[in-house]
C-alpha cells in the first residue's frame, strides 16, 4: 500500500555533522527572515522556500528525496 503525501527531503553534504546543519540551516533560516517580503499566501511561501533552499546549495548542501 503506497501513502499518499508530500514527500520527505534531506539536505546531505559529505561532511555532514548535526552541528553544522543545525548551525548553516539556522543561518540560512535567519537571512530568509530578514530577507524581505516574498509575497502572500502559497506564493509567498514557495519564494522563501526557493531562498531557504538556494542558501543551503551555496554553503554545499544537496537537497535529497527520501522514498
Amino acid at each position: 500500500m503506497s501513502s499518499g503525501g508530500c514527500a520527505r527531503y534531506l539536505w546531505v553534504r559529505s561532511d555532514y555533522t548535526p552541528q553544522t546543519f543545525a548551525r548553516e540551516s539556522y543561518e540560512c533560516e535567519r537571512d530568509m527572515r530578514q530577507g524581505g517580503y516574498f509575497g502572500g499566501g502559497i506564493v509567498g511561501q514557495l519564494n522563501a522556500q526557493d531562498f531557504f533552499d538556494r542558501c543551503m546549495v551555496a554553503k554545499g548542501w544537496t537537497k535529497t528525496r527520501v522514498e
